[in-house]
């Protein structure tokens, strides 16, 4: 029997109404599904009451089933992209927010591209995390959360620039005045890099975006960096600290002494993409025609 994992994000209102026929699909289809068990008490709060059997931990999904279904936004397809990524599963996200590029299936073809997902007609692809840590002064090292998005660097208080010092594979290359900056992956560049004029890569790109935010330079065009190229940043003197954010979770401070490392990682996880899904076709109907 064909099993799926299933990861809700239980903050969206259209899920309470999908969620319940789109297990009645699986059951018609002969498909066994466990979901993940922090949203067991948030689903019968909502008069959704599913068998204890089919309630199970990240860890026990990403090391029994094949195939996990992110159900949600962009936001939910990161964090799941995340929960999983250490587990050999293959991740698709089913839409139910508004503007987004991560995920594969829309409500009203989801039995379509589940029978896709039975043929196994679909195409495979591996993305590029980031893994960061940052050194204090005493030679610690405090590790931050693998993130498949970006890493952003930024102010402390509004209104206030910051002056961020960059370095690639331990070359000084710039320091930006500037209200930030962003190091993203190829899937990042359609989120916060690219509303800060960054270029947009096709997910499938293994390179690195470097972009500023808003920076009080005439030098303030992003870099496009090959993934074995290892980011130093650090901060000059007159900045006392920064903050720090993973995939826009956590903020993490950084200290005038600390190094922040960046640099390029694989999981084992990997991403499904439909053959007659064109990135690029998507990106026009998402970004201009509907704008």
């Amino acid at each position: 029997m064909m099993e799926f994992g299933l990861f809700p994000n239980m903050g969206k209102m259209k899920l309470y109404d999908f969620f319940p026929k789109f297990l009645k699909l699986l059951e018609r289809k002969n498909i066994n599904f466990y979901i993940t068990e922090d949203v067991k008490q948030r689903f019968e709060a909502k008069g959704i009451f599913i068998s204890e059997e089919h309630y199970k931990s990240v860890q026990w999904i990403g090391e029994h089933v094949k195939y996990v279904f992110s159900i949600g936004g962009d936001g939910s397809f990161l964090e799941a992209s995340k929960a999983f990524s250490r587990y050999s599963v293959f991740l698709v996200g089913i839409h139910l927010g508004d503007l987004g590029f991560l995920n594969s299936i829309l409500m009203e073809n989801v039995e379509q591209r589940i029978e896709q997902i039975l043929h196994e007609e679909y195409i495979l692809e591996s993305k590029t995390f980031l893994a960061s840590f940052l050194i204090h002064q005493d030679r610690t090292k405090e590790a931050l959360p693998a993130v498949i998005n970006d890493i952003v660097i930024g102010r402390t208080e509004i209104g206030k620039m910051v002056r961020i010092q960059l370095w690639i594979n331990n070359v000084f290359a710039q320091q930006y005045p500037c209200d930030g900056l962003i190091i993203s992956t190829a899937t990042g560049s359609t989120g916060y890099a690219f509303s800060c004029g960054g270029p947009i890569l096709h997910p499938s790109s293994n390179e690195l975006l470097v972009v500023p935010i808003s920076a009080h330079t005439l030098s303030k065009f992003s870099a496009v960096l090959s993934n074995d190229a290892q980011i130093k940043v650090t901060l000059p003197e007159r900045e006392k600290e920064v903050r720090i954010s993973a995939d826009g979770n956590g903020c993490y401070c950084m200290k005038q002494s600390d190094t922040l490392i960046i640099k390029c990682c694989k999981r084992p996880i990997r991403f499904i993409r439909f053959r007659d899904q064109d990135f690029w076709n998507d990106l026009t109907e998402k970004l201009v025609r509907k704008s």
